[in-house]
Order: structure tokens, then C-alpha cells, then sequence
């Protein structure tokens, strides 16, 4: 945490009183001086009523003694005893007195408990502390300013809001590495951690700083800030199965980080020669995440334990950190900021004092912030313009190159259906898929799912390939994405005769039938001349074989075939039959089991895939082209 001496355009705004404040204004630490010296005739007067019984009544005493009087001593001792008692106790009073009162701000700890707090002065807007003197409110403003904050050397201090000394600046790596923001509702929370991450990346490129916001309060909180360049993904508690891919992904990131640092033999990124960007991670009520994906609050403890020296840092936003902010987790959360909570308690586990329980609701957004050093009271900076700063770090990434420089992270999960438009308009597309389909036999028939990012799944024609469903799954439409696809890389394709349903050949002269509804010709009992010609079909090594079948009951494998694409049924002792790894088959979800052309591609590894569904005007014309009885078991057209 860092104050500033000055507070650029900040309105003044009267401080209430508080203990240790002068009426005349004048530093605490020279009140009790001031006291002395204003006390100190009065003190002298005070000093001689209580002292002069005292030596009176010692007059008295050697009197008798020297007339031999002892019997009258019974009277003196006692009053004697009384006046010494009484001066004793004003001396102390008077010393308690001259001490210095507790400053609520400068000391929250020392503070009674019932100490109003001061009033920090309103702060300016965010963009006046981010770009003094620079009307943010004009574009072609904006974006200058921007780009000149990014032209100069990193960094990761945020100036945030307002203190009692100026500015208050929030340095997440120097106070850090990870962060602690708790409040109750309407506490300021979500407008703290937009005006912390839009200062950040105000003041960073893409190339040095990335986000990726985890928003489970409903999806709103970064909505905006979802739209900045330096945003390498943004999920909500609204689809708990992108959150989960979200989670993946950073232990991914984790573990390839992990291998650079060791490769070049540094100690952290920071380090290395071209390090990657630094990942801040954002978390918006790490209470309901814990609650709905508790099976992965494990990677978020790795990431905080581990991401120091790997260039990941942690911000997790919670209204009470007790019970759900492990010992593990803040043990690495050396920034904690405390909004204004409900009790006594929840402020002390966080700052160490029961100030933030102190803070009025009519004043939103004032905080404590604790780096274990220092304890500093400061008011959040409002953002009237957060879609005009948007834009602006917008288009000065495209002015400065870096519109592509950060890399999603992850991808949103499968869709529903998918053409091969839509997979251009996702960016999920084969480079050169054409070329590669003459020469290297791929052909791109749909989209792969490894757990974190959509990829082309292009299928290998050399091998053979078994398609295992139920009727109305989209085995049809499987075979039919894989015409479609060698058509558009220049396959020559015809209707098949017999048990065959299609005839494939590459430019290269490579072969390849696909049969739909194979299960009567696959039959090992089948006889005839169709189940002959099917037999010596996979048994020949110089063409390829793809076959679609409702059961898995006739398949061997791998001698009919090394690949098998797997159509999921709602049982998950079915689909171990089938082939599916019990791991996979585990990990289905519904929609898995309810999308038509969704299947599970099993090979050198179990993965997901959607195969392309062609719109209703082409599939028509491929089947009335190809096989008018082929789509049978398509649903939909699908």
C-alpha cells in the first residue's frame, strides 16, 4: 500500500472529529504537550491544597513529639495517612490525563471500541486518479492516454482510491501476492475489485497482464470487464460446466509454467527471457463456488501456494471468509481488504481490529486494507466511465498490435449443434485442412473437446473406424459429415452399391467405403454375397473401412477396427460395454446424452467430439445425391 502527498482535483470535505483531534487543528502528536503546558498552573494549585494538610499535620506530629505529647499522636497519624493518600491518587489521575488518545484511523487497533471513525474525503472519480488532467469522456482521448500508460515501464500499484494522506495506492505483487476482499452486501465489493482490475489494466498491456474472472454472483459483475483485451476467459456460476473448464485451465497453465521455469533453470517467470504474462485471477463469492464445484477449490489452493513465482496471482472476493477460506489459503493471502462487515469478529480475523465492523452503510466502498505491516483506512474511487475506458484499452491494443496478444485461455464446452460455419465464426479451424486431406488423409467432420479448448477434430482416413449407436443418436450424420468433409478437400465420392453406402477416393488414389446400418453384414453368421464382399473389405489393407452399427455386440477389436466412435446412452454400464473408459463414462453429462451428433471418439485417448450437421437445404441435396435410405436414423436432420 502506498499514499501519495497529493490528491490530484480532490474536493475537500470536512473530517469529523474524532479522539486525539484539537479544536485549533493541530497534529496529535504534539497534543499532549499542548496539554501540559495549558494545565500546568492549575496542576500547581491543585498540587498545594492537597499538599499542605500534608505538612501541617507533620508540623503538629513533631510538636507533640518534642513535648512529649504521645497520647495526642492517635489524632495526627491518621489525618496524615488521608492527606498523603489523597495526593497520591490526584498526581496519577493527572498523569492519565496528559496521556494521548487513540487516533481511530492511524491506530484502529489501539482505539477503544466505540471510537467513531473519521471521514475520508470524497474521492474523485477513477479516471481522474488514473489520467490527471486527461478527459477521459472524449474517445480519441481515452485510448491516447491509454497507450502512453503502456508505453511506459510495468506496473502493478493501483491507485484506487482516497486516504487520509492522498491517493491510495493498492500494489498487489509488493503487498501480495494474492488478495483477501470481504464485505457484506452492498458494501462495495464488486465496484472495488472493477475499479482495482480497470486501474491494472490501465496501466499494463496485453503482453504483461492477463485476467480470467470467475463471477458467481449471477454473471454480472464483469460484464465490462469481460470485453478487455487483457481477458483470457469470464465464466459465472450460470453454467457450472464452463467454471469447471475454467478451473482446468489454470491448473494447465499452472503445470506449463511449471516446465518453463524449470527448463531455463530460473526461479520465476520473471526470469526468464520472454516471460509469459502475469495471470491475475478473479473470484466473486469464493463461498457460492466452494458450494457448487467442491471438488475443485483444490486447484485455486495450488494456484495460491504456487503462483508466486510463476506469475499467477489470486483476488478472491467473499461477504465472510469464516469457514469458507481455508488455513492453507490464507496462509498465501497476505492482502486482506475489509469492506464493512457485520460484527466485531469477521473484522478482526481479517485486519486484526474490529474497525471495519464500525463503518457506516451509508458510506460504500470504505475499506480497511492490511499487508501485515500497515493498516490503512481509504475510500473507493466511483467509475462513471468504465465502458469508455473499456474501449479505449480496446483500441489501443489494435493501435499498438496487441488486439490477438492474449490467448484464450479456455473455450466455452461443446455446442449443440455445429456447421462448418459456425466453427469458423468460434475460430476453431483446421489450417490448411484441405492440403492436409490430400496429403496426410485428414478430413476436419467436426469439433474435439480436450477438457479446456475446442480443437478441429480431424479424422485419419488410413484407419479403419467403427460408429457405435442407438438409432436416432446421428450415426448417419457422422457419415455424412465425413462425405461432406472430403468432397470440400476434393475426394470423389459416389453412392455405393450393395452393403455399401458411400465410396470414397483420395487424390492420391487412397480408398475408402463407409456402410450404414452394417449390424446384419457384420454378423458373424451372415452369409451372402453382401456380408462376403463386407468381410473382405476389412480384411484388405489398401482401403479403409468406416461402418456404422447399433450394437457393439459383433465389433472386434482392434482387428476390425483401431478407432471407434461411441454414441453414449444414459447407462453407464452400457456404454463400458460399448468400449467407453469407465472414466469417461463417468464424466458424461446429459447433454452428452441427449445431443444428436455428439460421440466420444476412442483411440490413443477417450475425448468428446460434435460432428458438423449440415443445414437442412444441403442435406437434402447430399441425400438425394448420395443415399436417399441413408438418413434414417437422423434425427432431425441433425
Amino acid at each position: 500500500m502506498r499514499h501519495s502527498a497529493h490528491t490530484p482535483r480532490r474536493p475537500e470535505c470536512p473530517r469529523r472529529r474524532s479522539h486525539g483531534d484539537s479544536d485549533d487543528g493541530h497534529d496529535t502528536a504534539a497534543e499532549p504537550r499542548r496539554r501540559r503546558r495549558e494545565r500546568s498552573p492549575q496542576s500547581l494549585l491543585i498540587s498545594v491544597s492537597y499538599l499542605a494538610p500534608v505538612f501541617s499535620q507533620l508540623a503538629m506530629a513533631g510538636m507533640m513529639i518534642a513535648m512529649g505529647n504521645w497520647w495526642f499522636l492517635g489524632f495526627v497519624v491518621p489525618g496524615l495517612i488521608g492527606s498523603l493518600a489523597s495526593g497520591a491518587a490526584m498526581i496519577m489521575s493527572m498523569r492519565r490525563q496528559e496521556e494521548p488518545v487513540a487516533n481511530p484511523l492511524t491506530d484502529p487497533l489501539a482505539a477503544p471500541s466505540d471510537a467513531p471513525l473519521p471521514i475520508v474525503a470524497e474521492p474523485p472519480p477513477e479516471e481522474t486518479l488514473l489520467f490527471p488532467g486527461v478527459k477521459v469522456a472524449r474517445p480519441q482521448h481515452a485510448w491516447r492516454a491509454v497507450v502512453h500508460a503502456w508505453l511506459l515501464p510495468p506496473s502493478f500499484d493501483a491507485p484506487i482510491g482516497v486516504c487520509a494522506d492522498g491517493v491510495f495506492t493498492l500494489g498487489l505483487l509488493r503487498s501480495g501476492p494474492h488478495a483477501l476482499v470481504a464485505g457484506t452486501t452492498g458494501s462495495g465489493k464488486s465496484i472495488l475489485l472493477e475499479v482495482w482490475c480497470l486501474a491494472l489494466a490501465c496501466r499494463n498491456p496485453p503482453r504483461r497482464l492477463n485476467f480470467v474472472f470467475l463471477d458467481f454472483k449471477g454473471g454480472a459483475a464483469f460484464r465490462e470487464l469481460s470485453r478487455l483485451p487483457h481477458c483470457v476467459g469470464c465464466v459465472s456460476d450460470l453454467d457450472i460446466a464452463h467454471a469447471v473448464r475454467a478451473l482446468r485451465a489454470m491448473e494447465n497453465e499452472m503445470h506449463r509454467r511449471e516446465r518453463l521455469v524449470a527448463e531455463h533453470g530460473v526461479a520465476t517467470t520473471d526470469e526468464l527471457p520472454d516471460p509469459p504474462p502475469r495471470l491475475i485471477v478473479v473470484v466473486d463469492e469464493f463461498a457460492a463456488l466452494r458450494q457448487r464445484i467442491p471438488d475443485y477449490v483444490d486447484r485455486l489452493i495450488s494456484l495460491a501456494s504456487l503462483g508466486r513465482s510463476l506469475g499467477m496471482n489470486l483476488i478472491i472476493c467473499t461477504q465472510s471468509p469464516q469457514g469458507q477460506v481455508t488455513a492453507d489459503m490464507k496462509a498465501n493471502l497476505n492482502l486482506n481488504v475489509c469492506l464493512r462487515v457485520r460484527d466485531a469478529f469477521q473484522s478482526g480475523e481479517m485486519i486484526g481490529s474490529p474497525a471495519a465492523a464500525r463503518i457506516s452503510p451509508r458510506e460504500p466502498g470504505t475499506a480497511f486494507a492490511s499487508d501485515g505491516a500497515d493498516l490503512t483506512m481509504f475510500r473507493c474511487a466511483p467509475c462513471g466511465c468504465t465502458p469508455r475506458l473499456v474501449d479505449g484499452c480496446l483500441r489501443a491494443a489494435r493501435f499498438l498490435g496487441m488486439d490477438g496478444a492474449a490467448r484464450r485461455l479456455f473455450s466455452a464446452p461443446l455446442p449443440r449443434r455445429i456447421d462448418m460455419r459456425g466453427a469458423l465464426r468460434l475460430g476453431v479451424t483446421a489450417a490448411g485442412a484441405g492440403q492436409d486431406a490430400r496429403c496426410g488423409h485428414l478430413l476436419h467432420v467436426g469439433i474435439a473437446d480436450d477438457g479446456i479448448r475446442l480443437e478441429p477434430f480431424l479424422l485419419d482416413m488410413r484407419a479403419n473406424t467403427a460408429i457405435i449407436g442407438a438409432s436416432g443418436r446421428g450415426k448417419t450424420t457422422a457419415l455424412l459429415a465425413v462425405a461432406e468433409a472430403a468432397r470440400r478437400a476434393g475426394w470423389r465420392v459416389e453412392t455405393g452399391t450393395g452393403c455399401w453406402t458411400w465410396l470414397l477416393e483420395s487424390p492420391d488414389g487412397l480408398a475408402v467405403r463407409m456402410a450404414d446400418d452394417a449390424d446384419a453384414v457384420l454378423d458373424p453368421l451372415a452369409s451372402g454375397p453382401r456380408a462376403d464382399d463386407f468381410r473382405q473389405a476389412l480384411a484388405c489393407r489398401d482401403a479403409t473401412v468406416i461402418f456404422a452399427v447399433s450394437s457393439a455386440r459383433h465389433v472386434r477389436y482392434p482387428e476390425q477396427c483401431t478407432r471407434r466412435i461411441l454414441f453414449p446412452l444414459a447407462d453407464k454400464s452400457s456404454n463400458v460395454m460399448m468400449g467407453m473408459p469407465s472414466q469417461t463414462a463417468s464424466s458424461l453429462t446429459d447433454d452428452d446424452v441427449r445431443t444428436p451428433g455428439r460421440a466420444i471418439v476412442v483411440d490413443e485417448a477417450a475425448y468428446p467430439v460434435q460432428f458438423f450437421a449440415p443445414d437442412a437445404r444441403q442435406a437434402q441435396a447430399t441425400a438425394h445425391e448420395y443415399a436417399p435410405d441413408a438418413l434414417d436414423d437422423t434425427p432431425g436432420g441433425v
